[in-house]
C-alpha cells in the first residue's frame, strides 16, 4: 500500500491541525500495514486544478496585492502532479514496486531505519514563496504588489474569514490560519529520507512557464 501524506507531517505537530492529522494517519497505517505501507510525502503538488498556484493566480485577479505571509521567503520545492503521480505508480503497481522499492535491503547505512519506508518528493526547484509569487505572475503577465503581512495579522485577517464562512457557507475563506501556520515552515525535501532520484525519477519538472502554463487558462 502506497500512501500519499506531506513533508511535514507530525503527529505531535501543535502549530497545525494539517500536518498533525497527516502524522496521525502515517503513524496508524505503519502500526496496521508494518512493511507493507510506502510513504510519500510531497512538498507543494501544481499542476491543473492544484490549491497553490491556482489560489493565488484568482486572488491576483481581482486585487493589485498579493500578500506575502511573514517575510516571503519560506523556503518550498513544488513537484508537478505528473512527477508525483510517476512516484505513485512506482511504489504501487507490483511490477513497478518490484523493480523500485526494496525496503529490506536498504543499502543506505546513514538512513535510520524509521525513514525506509518514507519517501520526500521535491521538485527540481528550490525557492522562497516570494520567488513563487513571482513567477507566477510572470507568467499570467500580472502586475502586483507583493506586500509583506505579519504572521500576526495574516492569522487575525484569517481567523475573520473564517468566521465569515461559519455564517456564510458560499463565502470560502482565502486562507485559513492553518494554510498560514504552514506557510511559516520550510516545505523542502530533508536529508535522510529516499525521494524522486531513488525511484529513478531524475528529471522532475521546475518552475517554469512550461509547467505553469495552465495558469494562464481562464476558468
Amino acid at each position: 500500500m502506497t500512501q500519499v501524506s506531506a513533508i511535514g507531517a507530525d503527529f505531535t505537530a501543535r502549530h497545525s491541525a494539517y500536518a498533525r492529522t497527516k502524522g496521525l494517519a502515517e503513524q496508524t497505517l505503519l502500526s496496521q500495514l508494518g512493511k507493507q505501507l510506502i510513504i510519500l510525502r510531497p512538498s507543494i503538488v501544481f499542476g491543473p486544478g492544484d490549491q497553490f498556484f491556482t489560489r493565488f493566480r484568482d486572488m491576483a485577479r481581482f486585487s493589485p496585492v498579493l500578500p506575502l505571509i511573514g517575510s516571503g521567503m519560506t523556503r518550498f520545492q513544488p513537484v508537478h502532479v505528473e512527477d508525483l503521480a510517476l512516484a505513485i505508480a512506482r511504489c504501487t503497481i507490483p511490477a513497478e514496486r518490484h523493480k523500485y522499492v526494496s525496503i529490506e535491503s536498504n543499502t543506505e547505512p546513514s538512513m535510520d531505519r524509521e525513514h525506509e519506508q518514507i519517501y520526500e518528493i521535491g521538485g527540481r526547484d528550490m525557492l522562497t514563496f516570494r520567488e513563487l509569487m513571482e513567477r507566477m505572475l510572470t507568467v499570467t503577465r500580472m502586475r502586483r504588489v507583493l506586500l509583506p503581512v505579519p504572521l500576526s495579522i495574516a492569522s487575525f485577517q484569517a481567523q475573520m474569514a473564517e468566521t465569515v464562512h461559519r455564517i456564510f457557507p458560499g463565502i470560502p475563506p482565502l486562507l485559513t490560519r492553518d494554510q498560514i501556520a504552514l506557510l511559516e515552515r520550510d516545505n523542502i525535501v530533508h536529508p535522510g529520507y529516499r525521494g524522486l532520484h531513488e525511484l529513478d525519477i531524475a528529471q522532475p519538472r521546475g518552475v517554469d512557464a512550461q509547467s505553469l502554463a495552465y495558469l494562464c487558462e481562464r476558468n
